[in-house]
């Protein structure tokens, strides 16, 4: 079953421009000593070998803000400190209620 992860990052990458020339965009916080929380889910998969087992995970995504916006019509679901734990320990990661109070726009990139 899929559960909830935090996806930590230091910064992540966005494609736009034309699809001919395309330009890679490197997101990162606006302080340069900050993580980057991104909801996610996670899933263990089937052994591969006898001692080995593989996480797959995806990261959440949500319409994009501003000045993400013009760069990519998507971005992950970030979330702060009061979030963690919610997403973490939500008995339904599938609520809606739960789903639509974690999208929000970060504070700053």
């Amino acid at each position: 079953a899929w559960q909830p992860c935090l996806v930590l990052a230091s910064s992540f990458f966005e494609w736009g421009g034309e699809p001919r020339h395309r330009i890679r965009y490197r997101v990162r916080p606006a302080a340069p000593t900050s993580c980057m929380v991104m909801a996610g889910i996670a899933q263990a998969s089937e052994a591969t070998t006898a001692d080995h087992h593989a996480l797959n995970f995806v990261i959440l995504t949500m319409p994009s803000v501003p000045p993400l916006h013009p760069i990519h019509d998507r971005m992950p679901v970030m979330l702060d400190g009061c979030d963690l734990s919610r997403w973490l320990h939500a008995p339904d990661p599938w609520d809606a209620a739960l789903l639509e109070s974690l999208l929000r726009a970060p504070e700053s990139y």
